[in-house]
């Protein structure tokens, strides 16, 4: 369990800031922040309160605040990653200085499956970013 100190001092970082060790914390917010939004309703409100979680999240993080400046598109792909659905990856080949919100979601639509096929986490991230070049 995280301290509220902890996830503050997580929040307040900026990107040039983070360590990779805060880019886990902050996942870690991002889980919880998902998770306590979606107490606030019963299961049909499920995935609207998870995107309302991932906001939250996107407000309170100043390195994601800076990142969603940079990167409008995360919002979307976060968004997509929060319903936690097994979904056809796709692939997707675009720049990530070009992306826009439907190559995002195409993107984030494979990341439950290519967990659930790996019995590590870190191999299945490095799996999704081997599958999309936008990612490398």
């Amino acid at each position: 369990v995280m301290s509220k100190h902890t996830a503050y001092f997580a929040n307040s970082l900026s990107l040039d800031d983070l360590t990779k060790a805060d880019g886990k914390l902050l996942g870690e917010i991002l889980v919880n922040q998902i998770k306590k939004a979606r107490t606030r309703g019963g299961w049909k409100k499920r995935a609207d309160l998870g995107k309302i979680g991932v906001d939250e999240f996107l407000y309170i993080s100043v390195a994601m605040r800076e990142i969603l400046s940079r990167h409008p598109w995360i919002r979307a792909m976060l968004h997509e990653i929060s319903l936690n659905q097994i979904k056809v990856a796709g692939t997707v080949h675009t720049a990530l200085s070009d992306m826009n919100d439907h190559d995002a979601i195409n993107l984030a639509k494979g990341l439950s499956t290519i967990i659930l096929s790996n019995t590590e986490a870190p191999a299945a991230v490095d799996h999704w970013i081997a599958q999309n070049a936008a990612l490398e």
